[in-house]
This record gives C-alpha cells, sequence and structure tokens, in this order.
C-alpha cells in the first residue's frame, strides 16, 4: 500500500513540473509526520514541497484533494495537522504526533528538526489542543528500518522508534509495540522513562482516554472478590501487553499475592492469576546481591544509605529480570534490571530519561518563587547541627524528609525523620540551624508517663538489650532497617517488643528487660520449617485428647 500510493503521488508530481517546463528540483530534506496517519513531505533545497507521501489509508484521507506541492513546509504542516484534528485523528484524548526529520546536511537538520516542532506545535494551539510531540532522528537508507516498515506496515519513523526500543529492552517485541498508537506508544515510553538519546519530547501525552489507576485498582479487587481491608500491600503500573495498554495491578493479602491487567481504556480484565513465582528461569541468572552490587555502582549508591529495598525475579517474553525497589533520601526508587548482566532496563530516577517524573524539579521551582536569602545553610549543614543538638546517630534514622520554607519572610527548613519507632517533625532556621519546634520535646515528658509509669527503671535500657540481641544473632546494626522498641509489662514482668528488617525479613522479637535474652522471635520458626507445624499439630492433638 505504501509504496503504490507513494509512487502515484511522485509520478504526478513529476508530471506537474514537467508540464509546467520546470527541471525537477532536488530532494534536500525529508519530515515525516506520524499520528496515525503517517505522511511524508520531501523538500527542496527552499523548504517547498515537492513530493506526499502517503504511507498509510488514514493518510490518503487527511490529504484528501489538497494539493500541497510547491508549497511552504509550515503551510503544509498546518494544513495537515488541521485535516488530521478534523478527521478526529488528533484530539484532546490522543494529542501525541511523532516527527522525524532528515537532510544531508546535520546543521538543517536540526534547525528543521526545530522550526518543524514548533510548527506543528502552533497548529495544535490553533486547534486548541495540548499536544505532546516525540521527536527522533533518521538517518535515512536504514535497510533494519525498512525491512521492519514493509514487514509490519508501518511508517519508517515508527519503525526507527521501535528498534531503537527493543536495542534498549529485549522483553518486549516489534509486533507488540507496532499495534500501538502513536499515543499509546508516548504513554508506553513515559511509563518505562527509558534513556534514548536521539528521542526528545515536548508536552504530556493524553490519558483522558484511559481509566484512571483507582478505577483499575478497585476493578481487580472486585475480580479478586476481595474488599479493600484485606489488602496489605498494592502496586500499579501501566504496561502494555501484546499491543494493548494495561494497569499492572500487584495486589498483596496476608496469604497470597495476585497480579491483575486491567485493559486501560475498555476497563475489562485481561489477565488474572496468582502470583506465585512458578517461571522456569535460566540457571545462569544473578543472584539478587550480585545483581544490587552492579546497581548500585552504576547509579553511586551507598547501600548503607537506601531504605526498604525489595527485589523480584520475573520473566517477560522469555527474558528474566528483577523488578527493585528502594527508597534513597526520601526519593522512591523503580528499576527493571537485567538478570544476566545487570544492566538496568529501566529506571523511573534517571533525569535523562524519556520521561523523568521531575516532582522534585517542581518542588523546586515551587521553592524558587520564594525570595530566599543567599546565606541560608544547605540541609545537608543543617542536619549536621540537628544531629549534633539532638544527640543523634546519622545511621539510626530512616525516612528523611528535608523542604527549605519562608514564612513572613523568615527561611526555614521542614525536617521529619523516624527514629526508633518515633517520628520526629522539627522546623529548623535555615540562618543558623537552632530548632525552632520539635514535636518530640513535648512528647518526652507523655512518653515518660506512658511507658515508665510501670515500667522499672532498674532494668536494661533498650540500646542495651539491642547490642546482646545483635551479638545473639549474629547481626550487624548497620544492616537492619525499621527498627521499632517497645516497653512491654506482663504479670509483673518486664520485656522488650522488638521489630526490625534485615534482608527483606520481618523479624519480630520478645526480649527480656532483665538479662536481654530472647523470649520469642519469629524466624526461629521459619528456620525450623515443618518441625514447628509437627510441634503444633501435637500440641493440638493433646488439647484434644485433653477433652
Amino acid at each position: 500500500m505504501k509504496k503504490l500510493i507513494g509512487l502515484g503521488l511522485l509520478l504526478t508530481t513529476v508530471f506537474g513540473l514537467a508540464a509546467c517546463g520546470e527541471t525537477a528540483s532536488v530532494v534536500v530534506s525529508t519530515i515525516a509526520i506520524d499520528v496515525n496517519p503517517s505522511v511524508e513531505l520531501d523538500l527542496d533545497e527552499n523548504d517547498k514541497v515537492l513530493n506526499v507521501i502517503m504511507n498509510n489509508e488514514d493518510a490518503v484521507i487527511i490529504v484528501g484533494d489538497m494539493d500541497l506541492v510547491g508549497v511552504d513546509y509550515n503551510i503544509a504542516i498546518n494544513a495537515l495537522i488541521g485535516s488530521m484534528v478534523q478527521n478526529g485523528y488528533i484530539t484532546e484524548f490522543t494529542n501525541s504526533v511523532l516527527i522525524s526529520v532528515h537532510s544531508e546536511d546535520a546543521a538543517k537538520e536540526a534547525l528543521l528538526m526545530v522550526e518543524v516542532t514548533e510548527a506543528v506545535s502552533a497548529a495544535l494551539g490553533a486547534e486548541a489542543i495540548e499536544g505532546s510531540i516525540i521527536t527522533k532522528e533518521y538517518s535515512g537508507d536504514d535497510a533494519d528500518v525498512e525491512e521492519l516498515s514493509e514487514l509490519l506496515d508501518i511508517s519508517e519513523a515508527r519503525a526507527d522508534l521501535i528498534l531503537d526500543i527493543l536495542e534498549l529492552d529485549p522483553r518486549v517485541t516489534a509486533e507488540e509495540l507496532a499495534l500501538l498508537s502513536i499515543n499509546d506508544l508516548n504513554l508506553y515510553l513515559e511509563s518505562k522513562n527509558y534513556k534514548m538519546d536521539d528521542v526528545e519530547k515536548t508536552g504530556v501525552a493524553s490519558i483522558l482516554d484511559y481509566i484512571t489507576s483507582e478505577e483499575a485498582y478497585q476493578l481487580a479487587l472486585t475480580s479478586l472478590e476481595l474488599d479493600t481491608l484485606d489488602v496489605i500491600g498494592y502496586k500499579i503500573e501501566l504496561e502494555q501487553d501484546h499491543g494493548i495498554m494495561v494497569y499492572e495491578v500487584d495486589i498483596e493479602i496476608s496469604t497470597d499475592k495476585y497480579e491483575v491487567l486491567i485493559d486501560a481504556k475498555e476497563g475489562t480484565v485481561v489477565v488474572k492469576n496468582n502470583d506465585d513465582n512458578d517461571d522456569v528461569f535460566p540457571t545462569d541468572v544473578l543472584s539478587s546481591e550480585e545483581v544490587m552490587v552492579i546497581v548500585l555502582a552504576e547509579l553511586s549508591i551507598n547501600e548503607r544509605e537506601i531504605l526498604e529495598l525489595e527485589t523480584k525475579l520475573t520473566m517477560e517474553n522469555g527474558f528474566a529480570y528483577y523488578e527493585i525497589e528502594f527508597e534513597l533520601l526520601g526519593e522512591e526508587y523503580q528499576l527493571e534490571v537485567s538478570a544476566i548482566d545487570g544492566v538496568i532496563l529501566t529506571n523511573n530516577m534517571d533525569e535523562a530519561g524519556f520521561e523523568y517524573q521531575d516532582d522534585k524539579d517542581d518542588k523546586d521551582k515551587d521553592d524558587a518563587d520564594d525570595d530566599f536569602p543567599t546565606d541560608v545553610l544547605s540541609s545537608e549543614e543543617v542536619m549536621v547541627i540537628v544531629l549534633a543538638e539532638l544527640s543523634i546517630n546519622e545511621r539510626e534514622i530512616l525516612e528523611l524528609e528535608t523542604k527549605l520554607t519562608m514564612e513572613n519572610e523568615l527561611a526555614y527548613y521542614e525536617i521529619e525523620f523516624e527514629l526508633l519507632g518515633e517520628e520526629y517533625q522539627l522546623e529548623v532556621s535555615a540562618i543558623d540551624g537552632s530548632i525552632l519546634t520539635n514535636n518530640m520535646d513535648d512528647a518526652d515528658d507523655d512518653n515518660k508517663d506512658d511507658k515508665d509509669a510501670d515500667f522499672p527503671t532498674d532494668l536494661l535500657s533498650s540500646e542495651e538489650v539491642m547490642v546482646i540481641v545483635l551479638a545473639e544473632l549474629s547481626i550487624n546494626e548497620s544492616e537492619i532497617l525499621e527498627l521499632e522498641i517497645e516497653q512491654e509489662m506482663e504479670d509483673g514482668f518486664a520485656y522488650y517488643e522488638i521489630e526490625f528488617e534485615l534482608l527483606g525479613e520481618e523479624y519480630q522479637l520478645e526480649v527480656s528487660a532483665i538479662d536481654g535474652s530472647i523470649l520469642t522471635n519469629n524466624m526461629d520458626d521459619v528456620a525450623a520449617g515443618n518441625d514447628s507445624k509437627s510441634d503444633k499439630d501435637d500440641d493440638t492433638t493433646d488439647d484434644e485428647s485433653t477433652e
């Protein structure tokens, strides 16, 4: 179809020029515009349209009877975009346009890319549409691009973009991506935040044609016959599945884990399954520890600085990879990493990515609206002062968040963190680091009354108990996360309830406040396995016999 339409138009154009007694001009540049209608404009040295090449039937519809040969490319672009809007190809629901420009002159190509992007943006603005424009460099005369274009009946611009994605992410197929519209493809690229050197984007792809993530979550719960109260954790991501945009909803309850795929447009359940990992993985996959060593080195991150690390080995289209999540300095990282060689496939925090979620930048922009003094302390300098003032070891604090704020011309930091299960909220002068407010000052007296009223004062402190516990279990203090300690009394006996995370496992202990002996440890039951179950069964039998 592409060749027939293109050839027909080319012959018509040449015939028209010959009839006028003109010498055929040489094609200097080519502009490709792809929405679903896919149109190419060949330009001469004066940026006038020589040929209009229509790559699919939708392109024939939007070109119609317009004679664009000989006109300036700006006029042609404005006419084409207007026709796409009038024919319903570009709307507030599908607002994405893919543009590719090629010229033998690199400087000419770069300039033309900027000018074409501005022309398309202006044409969309004239139609009251806030568009999202993807611009892609294309060298032209690429055999692989031409072959894929012919094989899947798509434009060369789209084929070139798909090949770039496949090079970055071997989990997807060209056939799947070719089924996505340009707007869907834009949203998919945003969700993955791929780092693509020769691709840029302006604006945000419209998601108005999709159900919301909250609606997808509720549909997933309904399909599983679960109530929100049953859920102890969930995650929602926008994905593609066999060329359909879906919400992947992972739900965890106390007894099981589920994965549900919801069609993002129709709201129907595409796939529903138990999330038990029954995939057959290659024998040479890296361990999660090996992958984390590579990731931390690649991102220049100190292992001790990350919190709430979660790793999950997964398979997609026969490719093994890890889903990795952790917190670092108040930011949530979500990565997908090859289990074969540790290559980072996607990273939501990659600022060079296709759609870096720069919430922090937005926050900085909001902060920039305030006229801060030039001599304010940095957040790091303030934290040094605060930790010294409160006699706190920096390694003991969790989930640190700092925000520079102005109020009544006073610059100060809002600081939040966790320490030994307590949530600290402070306001600290950005000028000299003095603590203006500290919620724990008010809490100290209350905590002393509440916790120490019946608790003997001559017993081991929580710090002394932790020293004993860590030595007994051969655990390095720097490896534990989310430490919580509570004093308890039962029948006149004083003990500590201790909870923490270690290498993804949740520890729950009860420890004597007299001598630090461990009374109960949930991980003993885990290690005992079937023996614990047998003991429980024996106890049950004894109870039944007694009855």
